[in-house]
């Protein structure tokens, strides 16, 4: 007989029947520490304390500013990597805009945090409804032009920042992504699988 985790599970009997026991094991440590380290990343970009280990900003569309971390962006990001290498140095806080970085799409500030979200912590964050959901009682829902644009925002993003796990999650399963009520399915199975710029010329 084995003892300690390998045993699962044990067999009484009194003569008339058994009874099974399955012992329950605990979380898996190193989802625990996976689950700690993407929390202690996730506080660099909403704790206000720590700000000031900040060494970058980036300007989204409405002049929404949001500090970023280099080094972690160039870590999970071909293009924020290049991009970062060939900032020359001139002593103040380097600061990037969208506009430039994405000079054929438009990305919000909404779509950039949730971006950065994933990228720090590799989790996907609740798209705010108030910006990805379509509040006309009168659309049938096909194809409606809050969510598309936000979500075709999203999609832009994550190609252009070389995410390609997040443009396959998309592609695979919208709605986990997005976390909408109200996705226009209709639209999506039908153009997803397009080259991006034939979605751009579709929706832009």
């Amino acid at each position: 007989m084995e003892y300690g985790n390998e045993i699962s599970s044990s067999y009484v009997s009194n003569g008339s029947g058994s009874v099974n026991y399955v012992m329950e094991t605990g979380p898996d440590p190193e989802d625990l520490s996976l689950s700690k380290l993407s929390a202690s990343l996730e506080t660099l970009l909403v704790n206000q304390e720590y700000e000031v280990y900040n060494d970058a900003e980036i300007v989204a569309e409405g002049n929404v500013v949001v500090g970023v971390n280099r080094c972690i962006l160039a870590a999970r990001s071909p293009y924020f990597h290049k991009l970062f290498r060939q900032h020359h140095e001139d002593g103040r806080k380097p600061r990037f805009e969208m506009s430039e970085m994405v000079p054929y799409g438009r990305v919000g500030g909404e779509v950039l945090k949730v971006m950065l979200h994933y990228l720090y912590t590799g989790r996907i964050k609740a798209s705010p409804r108030e910006v990805s959901t379509c509040v006309d009682g009168a659309c049938c829902h096909g194809a409606c032009g809050p969510v598309v644009d936000y979500a075709l925002e999203f999609i832009f993003a994550s190609a252009t920042f070389q995410i390609k796990e997040l443009v396959l999650l998309v592609q695979v399963n919208p709605n986990h992504v997005f976390a909408l009520n109200i996705l226009p399915t209709t639209c999506f199975s039908t153009h997803m699988n397009m080259p991006l710029y034939e979605i751009l010329m579709v929706y832009g």
